[in-house]
């Protein structure tokens, strides 16, 4: 996952939301027809203000929402389409887009093909297409608006060596170095493109979780602050806060059973699991971490 990756990701996601305001409730998303009011009560929903419950404008006329069912809406629920023929694999099982059993609250931007069930609370959350919610407890925003952040990031952190001792970390005695030079020194000069993307989201993009797309959270029981891209995450019943996932199409971030995961960055191909414990770390590409093992203040490799 590249740099403009990411940025071509947050510009689509301006055009769509000003997170600064409600004005693009009116621009970008309508009302409920009669029709798709009716469906949604017939289906079991409920909602305090049935106004809040809004479609993209760039669905079709009439949106098939048939397969939402049994959910609360308290707060801005935006849907997109749903797309029968559309799959979305959950471990490796296919299912059709459908939100069934959630209780929503706050701003959740739904966007066309994505699959939520049986989450108790999701709030303040930006669901791209192919993305997956499963079987959640809480999956929720910050509302950080924390200006020394980067996607949920503290700006410094501290490197020491690692406790396990068949993994080849450098000891460099707790030094302490931002995460923006580690990140111009291994990805590429992102500084400029950080501050560009904050002016062009708005100062408020850190109050939500933003999922996608293609990230399946699966099996989670508390999720706070999150920006993925391309993984994978499941079974973690420990709280998982702060963290940025940035997986690609040919290798996505694996994480698995992992114990506690806090203020961290996993590029592609990372992979965590097996009650792991990962703090204020940048793990780069195709790392491996599991079986109990404790990175904490790391700039971390395989």
């Amino acid at each position: 996952m590249s740099i403009s990756d990411i940025e071509e990701t947050f510009i689509e996601l301006n055009t769509f939301i000003n997170l600064n305001g409600n004005e693009w409730l009116e621009e970008f998303t309508r009302t409920l027809s009669s029709e798709e009011l009716k469906t949604l009560c017939e289906n079991q929903n409920i909602s305090n203000n049935w106004l809040g419950i809004r479609i993209h404008k760039e669905c079709k006329d009439e949106v098939d929402l048939r397969m939402v069912r049994n959910c609360k809406f308290y707060g801005i629920i935006v849907f997109g389409d749903f797309d029968s023929n559309f799959e979305i694999e959950v471990d490796g099982h296919p299912f059709p887009p459908q939100v069934f059993d959630t209780t929503f609250h706050g701003t959740v931007i739904l966007q066309s093909n994505i699959l939520i069930d049986s989450c108790s609370l999701v709030s303040d959350v930006i669901l791209m297409e192919g993305g997956v919610l499963f079987h959640c407890g809480s999956v929720l925003g910050s509302g950080s608006q924390n200006e020394d952040q980067i996607f949920g990031l503290s700006s410094t952190s501290r490197i020491g060596s690692e406790s396990s001792s068949n993994r080849q970390i450098p000891h460099l005695g707790g030094l302490m170095v931002s995460y923006q030079y580690l990140l111009k020194m291994e990805i590429g000069d992102v500084e400029s493109r950080i501050e560009e993307l904050k002016s062009k989201v708005g100062e408020g993009y850190s109050k939500f979780s933003i999922f996608g797309p293609n990230s399946s959270i699966i099996s989670c029981l508390n999720i706070q602050s999150m920006f993925t891209i391309n993984s994978k995450i499941r079974d973690c019943m420990s709280p998982l806060s702060n963290c940025t996932f940035l997986g690609n199409t040919e290798s996505e971030v694996d994480i698995c059973a992992s114990l506690e995961l806090s203020d961290s960055l996993f590029c592609s191909g990372s992979c965590v699991s097996n009650g792991a414990i990962v703090r204020s770390s940048l793990i780069l590409e195709h790392s491996e971490i599991s079986d109990h093992a404790t990175v904490l203040f790391l700039f971390y490799w395989s």
